[in-house]
C-alpha cells in the first residue's frame, strides 16, 4: 500500500500543487518543466520513504529509473491526452477531461507499483510498531488529503462554476480570479486545519462565511453574481468539512 499512496501522492502534488492543473497542454520548455516537477517531486516521496525504511529499492539504480521513468510516461500521457482532448473537446466537459486524464495516469502508477513488487525490485516494511511504517503511510495520507482540500479542488470547483463565470464574462487570465482561487485555498486550508484540530465545526464555518459576505456584499446584489458566490462557497466549504472531519478521525 506505502508505494501506491507515495506514487499518488507524488504525482497529486506535482500535478496540482507545483503546476497547476488547469493547464491542459504543455509543449518546449513548459513540457520540460513538467517533467522536472514530476520527476523531482517522485524523488522527494520515494527517496524519504527509502530514509525511512519504509520501502527498500533492490538498488540506487532501479530508483533512479523508476524517477525518471515516471517522469517520461507523465509527459507522453500529457502529450496524448491533450491531442485527444483537441479531438473530444465538442463532445466533453472541460472537468470530464480531468478525470479521465488523472484517472489515467494513477492507473499507469497503480501499475507500475504492481509491477514493482511483483519483481520484488522493491520492498515494503512491515507496519509494526518497530518500523516507520504506519507513520509514513499516515504522513502520506495527511498531504494527499490536504493537496485535495487544497489545490485539487481549485480546480474541480472553478471547472462545475464555469458557466456561471461565462454568464459573469470573467475572463481565464484575470487577476482578480486568481486572486479568488488563492482565497478558497487559503479558506479551505484554514478551516481544514481549524476542524481537524478539534475546533467546534459550526462556528468555523460561520466565521468564513461572515468574513466573506461582508467583502462581497455589494456583489450580491446581481443574482447571477450570488448563484456563483454561494455555490462556490458551499462547494468550498462543504469539501474543507468532509476532508477535515476525516483528518480529525484518523488522528483521534
Amino acid at each position: 500500500m506505502t508505494i501506491f499512496l507515495g506514487l499518488i501522492t507524488a504525482h497529486i502534488l506535482a500535478d496540482f500543487v507545483m503546476q497547476s492543473g488547469f493547464k491542459e497542454k504543455r509543449t518546449g520548455a513548459d513540457l520540460l518543466g513538467h517533467i522536472v516537477a514530476v520527476s523531482a517531486m517522485t524523488a522527494i516521496v520515494l527517496c524519504g520513504l527509502q530514509y525511512w525504511g519504509t520501502i527498500s529499492f533492490s538498488s540506487a539504480k532501479v530508483l533512479a529509473g523508476v524517477i525518471v521513468g515516471i517522469g517520461i510516461v507523465h509527459a507522453a500521457q500529457d502529450v496524448a491526452g491533450a491531442n485527444l482532448g483537441e479531438y473530444l473537446r465538442p463532445y466533453i466537459t472541460q472537468l470530464t477531461g480531468l478525470v479521465i486524464d488523472q484517472v489515467l495516469h494513477v492507473a499507469v502508477l497503480l501499475g507500475v507499483g504492481t509491477l514493482l513488487r511483483q519483481q520484488q525490485v522493491v520492498a515494503i516494511a512491515s507496519t509494526s510498531v518497530g518500523t516507520y511504517g504506519w507513520q509514513a503511510e499516515l504522513a502520506l495520507r495527511t498531504v494527499l488529503l490536504a493537496a485535495f482540500a487544497t489545490s485539487v479542488a481549485a480546480v474541480v470547483i472553478a471547472y462545475l462554476l464555469e458557466p456561471f463565470a461565462q454568464q459573469l464574462k470573467l475572463p481565464s487570465d484575470s487577476k482578480m480570479l486568481n486572486a479568488g482561487l488563492w482565497i478558497g485555498v487559503c479558506e479551505r486550508f484554514l478551516l481544514v486545519l481549524a476542524i481537524a484540530s478539534g475546533s467546534e465545526l459550526f462556528p468555523s464555518v460561520g466565521f468564513v462565511l461572515t468574513a466573506k459576505s461582508i467583502f462581497r456584499f455589494r456583489e450580491l446584489e446581481n443574482r447571477v453574481h450570488a448563484e456563483y458566490y454561494l455555490l462556490g462557497t458551499l462547494m468550498s466549504i462543504s469539501v474543507a468539512v468532509f476532508i477535515g472531519l476525516i483528518l480529525r478521525a484518523m488522528y483521534s
